[in-house]
């Protein structure tokens, strides 16, 4: 009778211990769940730092929160720590392997650390998954490229092709010329120079306002000695993007080595200039200068830069030789105007200030005359 009390009361109390400890994992995924869902919030309104402290609460709670450690690893990748990011993605992909951004995620962190056997090993698991992704066929391509396996890197680009091809014209017309672009940008490191240029021309057909492409169609016509294709390459970049320091340099260096070196070191100036090398700049535009002192453009550049360093009195001087050479230069009589009201030459500055309205006013009677010749 005493054994049949005692297993009855085993049994009981074992009973009590399993429901305990289901009611507990139970109230552990619940907690988890409730921390994942407040620190999505967060980092939705770019609270990383209490996200990231609740999402490590969370994956504490429960070991096997695949979509825990997926956010958190997401967040770390964010913030550029990729190690760490590396290992929480790998142990979600492992409780969830069918989590195509937990595939796309680690293989972005591969490529950005250079380890692109592993980067493309993910791509193609992300691809398995979702095969009309475009992006990870994008970043399957560049990672081929960069191991210099342009062969099957072209052909994946060709692939994102044949997929934009397939999408709506408002999806297509943005992203199809990327992907031309990139297309050219792998010729030219093959050095296939024709096919190059003919996809960064493809490229540039269906986006026109494209410098970098002329930029990098330039280098391809350079590298292919045709120098004259290669300057107006150079020449309608820095026009479409009038920042563009490797095209103002290249184009600089191309000028000189065809003999023009007035125009080349004006060039080679602003790419100085643009980078922040003023005096160095202006060491260029003294160049430039020396070998046709007939040319506004340096003397103008010249009065930037040294406007740019504080050097006042320098600045007026070569602005004021601008307007002496191309006596209707605007630009050159509104900085003058600024640099004396700044230094305090109210006389000149009104001066100035009277000249500028004359020249506008030329420019609006010159602009209606060509309006009633048409």
């Amino acid at each position: 009778m005493l054994k049949k009390l005692f297993s009855l009361a085993y049994f009981f109390c074992f009973t009590l211990l399993l429901v305990s400890a289901i009611t507990s994992c139970s109230n552990s995924d619940d907690n988890a769940k409730d921390l994942y869902i407040q620190a999505d919030n967060l980092a939705k309104n770019g609270e990383f730092g209490k996200a990231k402290e609740l999402l490590r609460q969370a994956v504490d709670l429960k070991s096997d929160f695949a979509e825990g450690l997926y956010a958190l690893g997401d967040l770390y990748y964010r913030q550029s720590n990729l190690d760490t990011a590396i290992i929480l993605l790998e142990k979600s992909i492992n409780l969830s392997p069918d989590n195509f951004d937990a595939h796309n995620k680690l293989a972005n962190a591969y490529n950005k650390k250079d380890l692109f056997d592993q980067a493309i090993k993910e791509y193609n698991s992300a691809i398995k998954l979702r095969p009309d992704s475009i992006l990870c066929y994008n970043n399957l391509a560049a990672a081929y490229i960069s191991k210099k396996e342009f062969e099957i890197g072209i052909s994946t680009y060709q692939k994102v092709i044949e997929l934009l091809k397939k999408h709506i014209p408002e999806y297509t017309r943005e992203l199809l010329p990327e992907a031309y672009y990139n297309i050219a940008n792998a010729y030219a490191r093959q050095k296939n120079f024709d096919k190059a240029i003919n996809s960064y021309n493809d490229a540039i057909s269906l986006k026109p306002v494209f410098p970098e492409a002329y930029y990098y169609m330039g280098l391809t016509y350079y590298n292919s000695n045709n120098k004259d294709k290669a300057q107006l390459c150079f020449e309608k970049a820095v026009s479409q993007k009038s920042d563009y320091k490797l095209a103002y340099h290249d184009l600089g260096v191309l000028l000189n080595q065809k003999g023009d070196s007035a125009v080349g070191f004006n060039y080679l100036g602003l790419s100085s200039s643009l980078s922040g090398k003023y005096i160095e700049a202006i060491a260029l535009f003294e160049q430039s200068v020396k070998m046709n002192p007939k040319s506004s453009e340096p003397y103008y550049n010249l009065g930037l830069t040294n406007a740019l360093l504080g050097k006042n009195d320098k600045a007026i001087e070569y602005f004021t030789k601008v307007t002496e050479i191309q006596p209707k230069f605007i630009d050159a009589y509104l900085n003058l105007q600024a640099l004396y009201q700044k230094t305090g030459n109210k006389v000149k500055s009104e001066s100035i200030a009277k000249t500028v309205a004359k020249l506008n006013s030329g420019m609006q009677s010159s602009q209606l005359k060509n309006i009633y010749k048409h």
